[in-house]
């Protein structure tokens, strides 16, 4: 994956070798849970967060029907489905921490 400046006039086309075998090119990739894309985007990390945060909301609502302690769902939802939603927003939001 490369990046480029945006304002760049010069069209990023290279290609990248080590030990003479050519690297094959990524538009994205995913590092300690953080989407990267080549624009820098985040809108595949968005995706990809809300949809485990929200399978992770499902999964509590299913087991937690007998539960009558808001305060026990409250943890359940702090350190389940926030937890998710903000790892490492200071990566891909740091305006919003």
């Amino acid at each position: 994956m490369s990046f480029i400046r945006s304002r760049s006039p010069i069209i990023n086309d290279y290609t990248y070798t080590i030990d003479n075998i050519v690297l094959q090119r990524i538009f994205e990739t995913c590092d300690l849970g953080v989407t990267f894309d080549s624009t820098f985007s985040f809108n595949k990390h968005y995706l990809n967060i809300t949809k485990k945060a929200s399978s992770t909301l499902g999964f509590i609502n299913r087991i937690c029907n007998d539960f009558t302690n808001p305060d026990a769902l409250k943890i359940l939802y702090s350190s389940l489905v926030r937890s998710t939603l903000e790892y490492n927003s200071v990566v891909w939001s740091p305006s919003s921490v």
